[in-house]
């Protein structure tokens, strides 16, 4: 039980730098698409007719990264 307990131990620390190294501050890259999605969101409202289609691409691309 003594080895298992040390090689679970050794597991964990490798899958934590494992997770860091793969997929980053998740919780930051989050933060920063949902606000990319509601500045996105907030100039559509104000936008002119003329800007909106590139913007509605602009909104799809952003809520598809944020998913």
């Amino acid at each position: 039980m003594f080895i298992l307990q040390h090689k679970l131990n050794f597991l964990k620390i490798e899958l934590c730098d494992w997770n860091k190294n793969s997929f980053g501050n998740v919780h930051k890259a989050v933060l920063l698409k949902q606000g990319l999605l509601l500045g996105i969101q907030q100039t559509l409202e104000i936008a002119s007719m003329f800007d909106i289609y590139g913007l509605l691409c602009q909104e799809k691309i952003a809520k598809e990264e944020f998913d």
